[in-house]
This record gives structure tokens, C-alpha cells and sequence, in this order.
């Protein structure tokens, strides 16, 4: 889209520019057809541009809004719900070493330690799988929303697009 933005920004004068120069100038000759030839050149490139522009644009003005605003939303929520993983495993396992620390200074063995208190092992994989489902999720939609303004909706594939939908609906009342 910023190429073709450009392009049009510097083809339109330059073609411009050039028809000006008539056959006559050029007294009719090869160098006249060969003008000729080069304005119809850039003539094509620039309507690719044109057309890249204008598919952009149709593209933005029949964007899913309501969509695109639910991901944006999800998107926060994804991010804190990260952030809250890993602070519920850095608090599990704080709490699991102050406990351990405790029993260690009343003289119990590590064998009674971990009989007591076992290290939380499944509790701490368990929110690693969470959060790398979150990390997932992540991805998919932040390449969503890179995505402007095709906002391809295939991007989000394997994700529950409908429910996201209907939690942005419930959000809005």
C-alpha cells in the first residue's frame, strides 16, 4: 500500500510531464514513438498502483468493525491473562519455597519436606501449558491486526472467532 502510494505520488507528474511533449517537438521521428511507448509504460505501472489503492480502500471501508474491535479486545485480555499466569507460577513457587525454608529451619530432612509439601510440579506445568496457549493465541491475533486492512480472518484460524464475537457483545452491554 506505501509503495503504491508512492508510486502514484511520483508517476502522476512524470506522466503528466511528458505527454506534454508533443510528436512535434521531437519532429516525428523514432524518438517520438519511443516517448510514446514509455508514457504507456508508466501509464500501466501507475493504474497497478491506482488499483492496489483502491482495492485497499475497499478493502478498509468493508472491514469487519465489529470483529476487529472484538479482537483488539481479546487481544488486552490475552496479554493480562499472560501476565497473570506467570505471576500465579512465580507465586506458586515462592510459596512452595518459603514453606520448604520453614520446615528446613525446624530440622525436617528434604524426605519429610517433599512427603508435607510436594513441589508443585503439575500445578506449574499445567499454567505453562496455559500460558503457552495464550502465547498462541497471541500471535494469531496480533498478525490479525497487522493485517490492516485486509484483516484476513483466516489469520485467526483455530481460534473460537465466534465466541470472541459474542464476549466483545456481552463487553459492549
Amino acid at each position: 500500500m506505501k509503495n503504491a502510494y508512492h508510486a502514484r505520488e511520483k508517476l502522476e507528474p512524470a506522466i503528466d510531464a511528458l505527454r506534454k511533449i508533443d510528436l512535434q517537438s521531437l519532429q516525428f521521428g523514432e524518438e517520438a514513438i519511443e516517448l510514446q511507448r514509455f508514457v504507456n509504460f508508466l501509464s500501466v505501472k501507475l493504474a497497478a498502483a491506482v488499483k492496489v489503492i483502491e482495492d485497499g480502500r475497499r478493502q478498509y471501508e468493508n472491514r469487519d468493525v465489529e470483529l476487529i474491535d472484538a479482537v483488539v479486545r481479546r487481544y488486552s485480555e490475552v496479554i493480562e491473562s499472560i501476565k497473570f499466569k506467570g505471576l500465579q507460577r512465580k507465586g506458586l513457587i515462592s510459596h512452595h519455597e518459603r514453606k520448604v525454608n520453614e520446615l528446613l529451619a525446624r530440622k525436617f530432612s528434604a524426605e519429610e519436606i517433599e512427603k508435607i509439601i510436594p513441589c508443585p510440579v503439575e500445578q506449574i506445568a499445567e499454567l505453562d501449558a496455559e500460558t503457552e496457549a495464550l502465547r498462541d493465541e497471541e500471535q494469531k491475533l496480533t498478525a490479525f491486526i497487522a493485517d490492516a486492512p485486509a484483516y484476513n480472518e483466516s489469520l485467526l484460524s483455530g481460534l473460537d472467532v465466534e465466541g470472541i464475537r459474542r464476549a466483545h457483545r456481552l463487553f459492549q452491554r
